[in-house]
């Protein structure tokens, strides 16, 4: 029963670490392209 628990702990935390880059480069471009039009505005 340990080990099926183990297994599943391992079988999530790989998922999660495949899934989490995307979602933060997502974020990532999503924040430069909403910091660089008020940066714009800023400097003009």
């Amino acid at each position: 029963m340990l080990l099926v628990h183990l297994t599943t702990l391992y079988l999530i935390s790989l998922s999660i670490n495949w899934l989490v880059p995307p979602i933060r480069s997502n974020v990532f471009s999503v924040t430069v392209g909403s910091l660089l039009p008020a940066l714009e505005t800023m400097t003009n």
